[in-house]
């Protein structure tokens, strides 16, 4: 029996397949997707609107944009209408429950490492939504 083993480039695109996900779980958890779509926006009116850092908000943004999660046009973002039944809170068919939830289980994942070591589970860390509702 004759076992496959990941080469190189597998083992490559399993260590950064993370990335698109963050993406997505951050815009979802910042609720991107519904504000650009009722309005599109600019890096900067985005930035006042969610009460970010405009330099980090823009890098989201033209993430998002480099995943075809959002749109961008004469500095423009918006959610593109096709994403948008699964991509807005209101939407029928929103996924973003889902999406949030995944993130949540995302950031109990990212501490196997020191749970592996202690022996018992950390902490669980706040969403950015949980912060959010503190305000």
């Amino acid at each position: 029996m004759t076992e496959q083993y990941p080469n190189r480039e597998s083992l490559l695109e399993m260590a950064e397949s993370f990335m698109g996900a963050c993406v997505l779980g951050a815009a979802a958890e910042l609720d991107l997707f519904t504000l650009l779509a009722r309005q599109p926006a600019t890096a900067e009116q985005v930035t006042i609107r969610i009460d970010g850092d405009r330099r980090c908000t823009e890098i989201l943004l033209d993430a998002a944009v480099s995943l075809n999660l959002l749109d961008k046009a004469d500095g423009l973002y918006r959610t593109p209408e096709p994403l948008q039944p699964w991509l807005v809170e209101d939407a029928e068919e929103t996924l973003l429950p889902m999406i949030r939830h995944r993130m949540n289980v995302l950031r109990g994942w990212v501490q196997l490492p020191w749970m592996a070591k202690a022996g018992v589970p950390f902490p669980r860390q706040l969403s950015i939504r949980g912060i959010l509702a503190d305000r």
